[in-house]
């Protein structure tokens, strides 16, 4: 069986190490071959460029869209507010806190308002019920009376539903804040 055993000539065994001195045949790394896989080439990092400058310009784009509606939202409600109806004025500032209660998850859909305003104050402890019993009467006055409130009752209106609407702004977390203000516009 001399043709079944291995020929020194044909190559190395398994258990023969093999050692070549032929630069080819031997795998050698160059300083030059690490930096090229290590570094990435020019088209990726233009890629990474343009992604990047791409991502920057639609967050600010998107950010100055929001301001700008905001101050545009703003501005047509402090005219909504500041007409020469005094009633008008006081309905919609009322209106502005009722759409704010919606938003809050306290929607008016069926009850009358002064079982509404019992509602708020029990869902809200800054809220008093008697006091939101009183605006609510005088809402009600403003839009169903031909009597003129007075601007005290005017004032009155404006500043709870400022108090109210900053409170439950403050009772948020930084996120909830970010969309109250600037995705609603709801303060």
């Amino acid at each position: 069986y001399p043709d079944s055993l291995p020929d020194s000539s044909s190559g190395p065994s398994s258990g023969d190490s093999f050692v070549s001195s032929d630069p080819v045949s031997s795998p050698s790394i160059s300083s030059s071959d690490s930096l090229t896989s290590v570094a990435p080439d020019n088209a990726q990092l233009k890629l990474l460029l343009i992604v990047t400058a791409t991502l920057l310009f639609t967050v600010g784009a998107t950010i100055s869209i929001l301001l700008l509606r905001r101050r545009l939202i703003l501005r047509r409600r402090y005219k909504w507010f500041h007409s020469t109806d005094i009633n008008r004025n006081a309905y919609r500032i009322f209106q502005h806190f009722l759409a704010v209660m919606d938003y809050e998850g306290l929607p008016n859909r069926v009850i009358s308002l002064l079982e509404y305003a019992k509602q708020v104050a029990r869902k809200y402890s800054f809220v008093d019920e008697a006091e939101m019993t009183a605006l609510t009467y005088i809402a009600l006055k403003t839009q169903y009376s031909n009597e003129k409130i007075s601007s005290e009752e005017l004032d009155h209106i404006a500043r709870f539903t400022d108090r109210t609407i900053s409170l439950i702004y403050q009772s948020k977390s930084f996120w909830e804040r970010l969309i109250f203000k600037y995705i609603h516009n709801l303060c």
